[in-house]
């Protein structure tokens, strides 16, 4: 078998930075030669920072979101003690928000994903 087909992630669309990013990438590198053979070659170029871009992102997003539930794990524990404050109880109000975020962009792409098989 050959290797896996590359397929866009509207999800991406979504991310500031890979909108700055993708305008870097495609403007990088221009080079004279015929419009057919120019397109071809940015693409290919493109595929590969989209690649590794979607690599590290997808780890810093794990990061993230492990941190997260980390979070208010601790502060489940925290909650009914003297030591209860507002602020606890905002920062854990937070962190369920971003999570909730995180999981429903996830849930996204994996829906995306499943309408192309």
């Amino acid at each position: 078998m050959g290797s896996t087909p590359f397929r866009f992630e509207n999800i991406w669309l979504g991310n500031k930075e890979f909108k700055r990013k993708f305008i870097q990438w495609w403007t990088s590198g221009k080079q004279e030669r015929e419009t057919g053979h120019l397109f071809m070659l940015r693409l290919k170029q493109l595929k590969k920072h989209i690649v590794a871009w979607n690599k590290s992102s997808f780890v810093v997003e794990q990061m993230k979101r492990s941190n997260l539930i980390q979070t208010i794990a601790q502060l489940d524990e925290e909650e009914g003690t003297t030591q209860w404050t507002v602020e606890q109880i905002n920062q854990r109000k937070q962190a369920k928000l971003e999570l909730e975020h995180m999981l429903l962009l996830e849930n996204r792409v994996n829906q995306q994903k499943m309408k192309v098989k």
